[in-house]
């Protein structure tokens, strides 16, 4: 039998005219407000979340500026739109944990109904009804849901990755549009699968119709958003940063690839995502050859498109050596990579049957399509999260956000304010403020509850002098060598004759209480220490930026012994 052409060939799915929206069907709404009910269940706050408060409080409260220490102008924070987000419901008194966790809820929330349009525009046209697999599988995942919370960017990651989802099937879709362009803000790796995605939808657009007008309208509101919005933080970066990266990036700077590996495979094998694209591609190949006539239903070119955006970001966490916590640098390849399931199911369930009609069919797939997911656990858990936090242990050298589910502390600090009218007041004085002292900390919540203490950042988030230093990872993004050089770093500030700003480190030196790696390294840690005290001289800044070092090679401890015994 001769099987009927394709309708819709890969090559065509950016041009494919946009379906109605859909009604979410009921099995949707029951995934969502499951969904709903884990992200409240394993809400969590990790304590590197109380940078974005510190700096957040500075700027609305304390009046210091878009800084973690007054008069310091170092970016250490990773993700300016998530930053930027604290601002305005900081200022008219929400708690961060209101912040938080009201912010995962809503992206959750959003992201569901993003789900939708997508799993319905990779359906076949005219289907009774759809299996939405990465809705009920997504809705289920403890990795997924856990990181709607805890106090970093994560929420606005796991929904820009369903956006460009979206995007790829539907690239008219505003909602996507407008999130895609954003996306760069989220985290500056996000910066590929902007440029890729975009690529790919105009390069189908112009293969569709020949034209490359066609081709440039179809991208022009998320491109000319990502390269605005992207220009302009690049601007405000040069002119208060005195630098053209943020500082965690130069913490980042030695890559582990073969670390990067074990993050990867930590992530997506623990909860059988491989499994998961597998199923989804037979059920695919089973649907062309139970009903030929779906055969350009299945939008190929879009699914590959997701799996094509999300490498990027996966590799660039391979890279460098992933993170310290489970799933957090994986989250949009993982949710992408999910999202290329859609439609797959539904064709061979919906059909056939006589017990059943084709919607329960569906919703009982998808039900246990949820289950299942929400069984699944990384390795770090021995008891599953909806019993209790437990006491998850680490896996090569990669924790579990229930490791600070069990720190109550770190929910009282988000929840709980007392300084709240005294930085205000501080804020509204005018009177010139002095710290009470300068500490060195690597616990960001401390460093958050004491407002009135100068914080030099012992793992170097916040510090450009200490991101710059190159000594060995003892895990993901901690340096335990760092703690020496910032307790040193501390008692400059605190030697009565120190005055923060330009100059205190030469002074230092030539007071004669300075270590010696500083005498050693003067010249270059005086272009960091102009960069973090600078003068938002734009000139002097783009000349700051290019020539301060990006690495910072001190020597060893046993040579510093042996220069102060010889002094």
């Amino acid at each position: 039998m001769q099987h009927p052409a394709p309708t819709d060939p890969p090559q065509a799915d950016a041009t494919r005219p946009a379906r109605r929206r859909p009604r979410p069907q009921a099995h949707e709404w029951v995934c969502v407000a499951l969904g709903l009910a884990l992200v409240w269940r394993y809400a969590w706050i990790m304590d590197d979340g109380f940078v974005y408060a510190r700096y957040a409080d500075n700027a609305v409260l304390t009046r210091f500026g878009l800084v973690y220490n007054l008069g310091e102008y170092v970016e250490g924070y990773s993700s300016p739109l998530w930053m930027l987000w604290h601002l305005p419901l900081r200022a008219i008194g929400l708690s961060f944990w209101t912040i938080w966790l009201g912010t995962g809820l809503l992206c959750f929330a959003w992201s569901g109904w993003l789900l939708t349009r997508v799993d319905h525009q990779l359906a076949p046209a005219g289907a009774p009804a759809r299996v939405n697999l990465p809705l009920a599988f997504l809705a289920g995942c403890y990795g997924v849901t856990s990181f709607y919370t805890s106090g970093l960017e994560s929420p606005l990651v796991l929904l820009v990755a369903i956006a460009y989802a979206l995007l790829l099937v539907d690239p008219r879709d505003r909602a996507a549009q407008a999130l895609v362009g954003l996306s760069p803000l989220v985290r500056p790796e996000l910066a590929l699968p902007f440029a890729l995605a975009l690529a790919l939808v105009a390069g189908a657009r112009w293969r569709a119709s020949g034209r490359l007008g066609d081709a440039l309208r179809v991208v022009l509101l998320p491109a000319a958003l990502g390269v605005a919005t992207t220009l302009l933080w690049l601007g405000f970066r040069l002119y208060y940063y005195a630098d053209l990266l943020p500082n965690t990036f130069y913490l980042k700077h030695a890559p582990d690839p073969a670390q990067g590996w074990r993050y990867f495979v930590n992530a997506f094998h623990s909860y059988r995502v491989g499994l998961l694209l597998l199923i989804a591609a037979l059920a695919l190949w089973l649907a062309r050859r139970a009903r030929p006539e779906l055969i350009g239903a299945q939008r190929l070119g879009a699914r590959l498109g997701m799996i094509a955006v999300a490498l990027p970001v996966a590799l660039y966490v391979i890279w460098i050596g992933g993170d310290a916590m489970h799933f957090r640098f994986l989250a949009f390849p993982f949710a992408l990579v999910v999202c290329a399931t859609g439609g797959a199911l539904g064709p061979l369930i919906a059909p056939g049957g006589r017990r059943l009609g084709p919607r329960s069919r569906c919703a009982l797939a998808a039900l246990v399509v949820f289950g299942l997911s929400a069984l699944q656990q990384p390795p770090q858990r021995e008891l599953h999260a909806l019993r209790g936090p437990g006491d998850p242990h680490m896996v090569d050298k990669i924790s579990d956000p229930g490791r600070h589910r069990r720190r109550p502390k770190l929910r009282q600090l988000a929840q709980e304010d007392p300084d709240l009218a005294a930085k205000r007041a501080l804020g509204s004085a005018g009177a010139p403020f002095r710290y009470d002292k300068t500490a060195a900390l690597d616990w960001c919540g401390t460093a958050h509850w004491r407002y009135r203490w100068r914080i030099v950042h012992s793992l170097g988030l916040t510090e450009a002098t200490l991101a710059r230093i190159d000594v060995p990872a003892q895990r993901p993004g901690h340096r335990y060598g760092l703690k020496r050089y910032a307790e040193e770093l501390a008692r400059i500030y605190n030697h009565p004759g120190a005055t923060p700003g330009r100059g205190m480190l030469r002074a230092a030196v030539s007071g004669g209480y300075a270590p010696s790696w500083v005498a050693r390294e003067l010249d270059d840690l005086e272009r960091v220490e102009k960069k973090v005290f600078n003068t938002h001289d734009l000139r002097e800044n783009l000349e700051l930026a290019l020539r301060t070092p990006r690495h910072l090679r001190l020597g060893s401890r046993a040579r510093d012994r042996r220069d102060r015994a010889g002094s």
